[in-house]
């Protein structure tokens, strides 16, 4: 099954975490083609 519908009862992702900012794909390579973050960097011993 590659998809389904919500009902009236069921609840979007988005609603169990209202106080976090969801982005969408588009919005996500706009802020890392324009300004990419620093690359993370580890030190393993």
């Amino acid at each position: 099954m590659m998809g389904f519908e919500l009902g009236e009862d069921d609840l979007e992702a988005s609603g169990l975490y209202p106080d976090l900012e969801f982005r969408t794909i588009d919005q996500l390579l706009d802020i890392f083609l324009t300004s990419p973050p620093d690359p993370a960097a580890a030190a393993f011993e």
